[in-house]
């Protein structure tokens, strides 16, 4: 199996969505025999917050109203370095009454600069609180053309310890659609704590035909996220 690794720091062609307004472009990878086609194929990778996808209590009880009476869930969102926190209050009615929680997930976003100087998205993070004490649940957006069964690994760099590491948490696909793949994983406090402490991590992944490409996740503003979800 070939591979595909950026260079440490600053990664080629590759950024997070807040960098890509405010850093220089970046240059093209020069490796064009190994270009991935997926990533061409994932020109509308467009993910909807995954809170908004979850059903809410009470939305159902609000269309029996008139829509003038109507109420909306209340969305807030907060920005801590290159994660973003976005959280629903779901409306008041009489079965929620007392315990009307709200549902949040931090998420993070990574680009890919084209020849063309076009940005396109490349792969979507979030990460939510399942309902269980401690417990995290983390989808991951990918391009398509990948290996399905290798699943999408997350990987914490050590640039003292020599040698690849072993991935933290292995993400499983759940489906695809025409323009993307989902894969979902569950994380523990630890691996949140691991995460949170880690100088670097990346998103891994296999391409067809067995290219593996190793993608930058940024983990600025990540702890300070992670505290905002779990208000």
């Amino acid at each position: 199996m070939s591979s595909i690794r950026l260079p440490r720091g600053r990664r080629s062609g590759f950024m997070h969505a807040k960098a890509a307004r405010a850093r220089p472009a970046p240059r093209v990878i020069e490796r064009k025999e190994r270009e991935p086609h997926m990533f061409p194929s994932a020109k509308t990778i467009l993910v909807p917050t995954l809170c908004a996808a979850l059903a809410w209590p009470g939305l159902a009880a609000a269309q029996d109203k008139p829509a003038e009476e109507q109420e909306n869930p209340t969305h807030t969102t907060e920005t801590f370095g290159d994660w973003q926190v976005d959280c629903i209050v779901p409306v008041e009615t009489e079965e929620n009454a007392e315990r009307r929680d709200r549902q949040c997930e931090m998420r993070t976003q990574v680009t890919r600069r084209e020849e063309d100087g076009t940005v396109r998205p490349l792969i979507q993070t979030g990460i939510g609180q399942t309902g269980m004490e401690e417990g995290f649940w983390m989808v991951i957006q990918t391009p398509l053309g990948l290996l399905l069964q290798e699943g999408v690994k997350l990987r914490l760099i050590d640039d003292e310890v020599e040698g690849d590491p072993e991935p933290m948490v292995t993400a499983r696909f759940l489906y695809c659609e025409r323009t993307h793949c989902r894969s979902q994983a569950l994380l523990n406090a630890a691996q949140m704590d691991a995460l949170g402490a880690a100088d670097e991590v990346e998103v891994q992944f296999v391409g067809i035909p067995d290219v593996e490409y190793d993608i930058p996740l940024s983990m600025e503003g990540f702890a300070d996220a992670r505290a905002a979800l779990s208000e």
